[in-house]
């Protein structure tokens, strides 16, 4: 059941993505051969329902296969809207946190863009139209990111967006937590670099920040075990707080970044207690009180 499962969803994801792939590279090359701003700016909201369609139809398929379920805890001082500029923060662990953060503030945050590697540029369909949305493909440090994360921060100021950063940079594994020895349990240590650039940025025109924090039961799935309805279940915690540091068109001066830092480190504190705790409320959940393993 589970390989027909991952087998339909695999098959879903794909036609999902070429039917939506028409209409965004339709928009996406008159966007870019036109130079006209006001145009630019209507077609680039055109080109986020586009977004809004696919992840649609990515929820669709979630529902109609189950193949997970998210139970989702707000802590959020105020209504969220499309209207806004947001940045969002996660922990990483899996390919599937991306489908799990866009079904989730679907409809509620103006639609996700995040930095990616420049090696998925050549994933089929996706990769194009990921550039064509804007999102800033870095090589890790080549010479061309900080160009590249610029152009797409210049686009951002024209509508509203949710800039996605996972702060670890790279999905958490056992070997990599071992290697990089931080202080925190489920957590890699945070990279600010990407973040005090965007900080520097946008600072002044982000809204708020929403803190997203992602735990599977168990090991966190692959992308196949995600399709194949392997990991039927995840928690997620949304929090929304108040922009640390705020800057426009400029960086970050040292006293900022250190300011910036140990508001991280505190973040991160914070999202490695909520793991442990919803590790731990998974685990009474499967042994509760008064329970005898049968040995």
């Amino acid at each position: 059941m589970n390989t027909l499962r991952g087998i339909l969803a695999s098959l879903f994801l794909a036609v999902n993505t070429a039917l939506w792939c028409i209409p965004l590279f339709t928009v996406g090359i008159v966007r870019f051969l036109l130079p006209i701003a006001s145009v630019k700016r209507l077609l680039s909201s055109a080109m986020d329902l586009v977004i809004d369609g696919w992840v649609g139809g990515n929820r669709v398929m979630n529902a109609v296969l189950r193949l997970q379920r998210f139970d989702l805890t707000w802590q959020v001082s105020e209504p969220l809207s499309l209207d806004k500029r947001y940045l969002v923060l996660s922990n990483h662990q899996s390919w599937a946190d991306i489908i799990i953060l866009q079904n989730t503030f679907r409809g509620i945050l103006p639609p996700l863009k995040f930095f990616t590697k420049a090696q998925l540029i050549w994933i089929p369909l996706l990769g194009v139209a990921m550039w064509f949305l804007g999102f800033p493909y870095v090589r890790r440090g080549g010479a061309g990111d900080r160009e590249a994360m610029a152009q797409s921060c210049a686009g951002f100021k024209n509508h509203p967006v949710s800039v996605l950063n996972f702060l670890e940079g790279t999905r958490f594994t056992t070997a990599k937590h071992e290697k990089f020895a931080g202080p925190y349990k489920h957590l890699l240590p945070p990279k600010t670099g990407g973040l005090a650039f965007v900080l520097g940025e946008l600072g002044e025109q982000i809204d708020q920040v929403i803190d997203v924090s992602i735990t599977y039961p168990g090991s966190s799935p692959s992308f196949w075990q995600f399709l194949s309805g392997q990991c039927p279940r995840s928690s997620v915690h949304i929090e929304s707080l108040s922009v640390p540091v705020a800057a426009t068109g400029r960086a970050l001066t040292q006293s900022e970044l250190d300011l910036l830092n140990n508001w991280t480190h505190t973040r991160w504190q914070a999202k490695d207690a909520w793991l442990e705790s919803a590790r731990d409320r998974r685990q009474l959940e499967q042994d509760p009180p008064g329970h005898q393993q049968k040995i």
